[in-house]
């Protein structure tokens, strides 16, 4: 029996696509993972470059009064916006409760206040 060479050619180019097939499974799954970290990447220096950036100041005025002074400097992006809220809240990083034996009672931590200045809300 003699197979004709248009078969073998065939056969041999089925076999070639499939090999190749195979070979380009790992390389499209590589690209594709790529493509994900890039778009991570540009995501994340999007999100950095509208991060608002402030310049802040206090300016102390008589007795235990100070201005605070809170200046959006950048980026452009953000320049339009016509009102931005601010909450200054105690800082949560810090206990609040007695841990010496012989240092403050609770109530002279509940009433103590970090730094010479109280805020005042308005």
């Amino acid at each position: 029996m003699s197979i004709p060479c248009g078969d073998i050619a065939t056969f041999s180019t089925a076999a070639l696509s499939a090999v190749a097939t195979v070979g380009a499974w790992p390389a499209a799954h590589r690209s594709a993972k790529t493509a994900d970290t890039v778009a991570r990447i540009e995501q994340d220096r999007w999100h950095a470059d509208l991060l608002p950036q402030f310049q802040i100041t206090i300016e102390r005025a008589e007795g235990d009064r100070a201005t605070l002074s809170v200046r959006l400097v950048g980026p452009l992006s953000l320049c339009h916006l016509d009102e931005i809220r601010l909450k200054v809240v105690p800082s949560d990083d810090m206990s609040r409760t007695v841990t010496l034996a012989d240092g403050p009672s609770q109530e002279q931590v509940d009433a103590n206040v970090d730094g010479a200045l109280r805020s005042r809300g308005t």
